[in-house]
């Protein structure tokens, strides 16, 4: 990827992701986030960086993206579709609308490897307000909307350690 390549990154927060990919990989990045105070703190963010010339920030839901058609060469969203009640299948169709043909939808959600114990699921759910779903739910709803090529990698995540990061 290069500074010629233009990548989205829905549900950006603080704006730490969109400025390691800026980082990393030399491209511009635009991060959107439903929440205005992540917009600020991902623009201060981004200055503290000296990034703000690779970097854009907008107040936007992941149902209603508000950029035209194939725009983004590529696509990243991280931790934001678990909050996405009811309305997932909206949210991918708007993720693959604005991103080119042959360009890349990249997902990272936390998801279960393996069955909890009774109970755990849903206390689980209660405690950080959705439900945590497997990684086949997320191939299933990228084929639906007419995605091909998936690719799955899982990573194990250690809660208290991430948690406190």
């Amino acid at each position: 990827m290069t500074l010629d390549k233009t990548v989205l990154n829905v549900g950006c927060g603080s704006g730490t992701t969109t400025t390691y990919i800026v980082e990393n990989f030399g491209c511009n990045v635009v991060g959107v986030d439903i929440k205005e105070n992540m917009g600020e703190s991902a623009i201060n963010w981004s200055k503290r960086k000296g990034l703000v010339d690779q970097t854009e920030f907008r107040f936007a839901g992941a149902q209603d993206l508000p950029f035209e058609n194939d725009f983004f060469d590529n696509l990243i969203f991280e931790s934001i579709n678990i909050f996405v009640h009811k309305k997932k299948v909206k949210a991918f169709t708007e993720y693959k609308r604005v991103v080119k043909l042959g360009g890349a939808i990249g997902l990272n959600e936390p998801i279960l490897t393996k069955a909890p114990p009774p109970n755990a699921a849903e206390l689980l759910a209660d405690y950080v307000g959705h439900d945590i779903l497997p990684a086949s739910y997320w191939l299933g709803l990228m084929e639906k909307i007419g995605l091909s090529e998936l690719t799955s990698k899982e990573y194990p995540v250690e809660i208290r350690k991430e948690s406190r990061s």
